[in-house]
């Protein structure tokens, strides 16, 4: 059995559930010891079985005991593996938390600017500067808008294309709003380098996506040059092609009366 036991000596999650809640004397002495301690014999201490109990620790801070029952020799690699899984566990809920975290700050950025709402200008200022964004050049809204009749049971391969192609571009300022849609922010000058990759990743996914690529405006205006896609991307009527700039609708526009 593995027992993970709080600094008070409280077991709170054991592969024996009739042992979740009650008192571990070892685990309350190797907490406040921070030393492994070694169990030979059964009901020699309150709540503690023979086995391994050691302290696991992650940034110098005591997180809980390990404890894991049976005789010492035989379980001793099993502890010190359950303790390196445990960290690693560890480990991968705190990058899901940084990368969620920072999913949320993109969010936030995008949306203020193009709805101009909530334009805590101090704090989009930092969190501008936090993601490398020049506010001093020009930038263009992009719009990836998914295919309807996509199969959204399969997003997570779909999501993992299109951040990879924002890590090629690069695009370090973009968010997904649900259900369908990526935006994504590109200095001007980078997109007119650049945009080959973002027609060519277009074409590979025609029956997937469509995107349309806003008017170059300032970071602060970006509500334009959002506006400005979603007229693009409404103009995509022929199935055979799914990628159009705002820049090369000026017939279209005229015609429409919109321009």
């Amino acid at each position: 059995d593995i027992n993970f036991i709080a600094p008070s000596g409280i077991i709170l999650a054991s592969t024996d559930s009739s042992r979740v809640g009650t008192f571990h004397e070892i685990g309350q002495q190797v907490a406040a010891s921070g030393s492994v301690l070694e169990v030979t014999e059964d009901n020699n201490f309150s709540g503690t079985k023979q086995g391994i109990n050691l302290p696991l620790y992650h940034n110098e801070h005591l997180l809980a005991v390990i404890g894991i029952t049976g005789i010492p020799d035989k379980v001793r690699s099993y502890a010190y593996l359950a303790e390196r899984i445990t960290n690693l566990l560890i480990r991968e809920q705190e990058l899901n938390m940084i990368s969620r975290n920072q999913n949320d700050k993109r969010q936030y950025i995008i949306d203020s600017l193009i709805r101009n709402q909530n334009l805590n200008m101090e704090y989009i200022q930092s969190l501008l500067t936090e993601f490398s964004v020049d506010v001093r050049t020009s930038k263009r809204l992009i719009l990836l808008q998914i295919n309807a009749r996509y199969n959204m049971a399969n997003f997570s391969l779909l999501e993992q294309k299109v951040t990879q192609m924002f890590s090629i571009f690069p695009l370090n300022l973009y968010a997904f709003h649900y259900p369908d849609e990526y935006l994504a922010v590109a200095d001007s000058e980078l997109f007119d380098r650049k945009s080959f990759i973002l027609k060519q990743f277009a074409a590979e996914q025609q029956k997937l996506l469509k995107i349309a690529v806003g008017k170059s405006t300032s970071i602060y205006q970006l509500a334009e040059s959002y506006s400005s896609a979603v007229t693009a991307l409404k103009s995509i009527t022929n199935p055979d092609k799914n990628f159009v700039m705002y820049d090369n609708l000026t017939l279209e526009l005229l015609l429409s009366g919109s321009g």
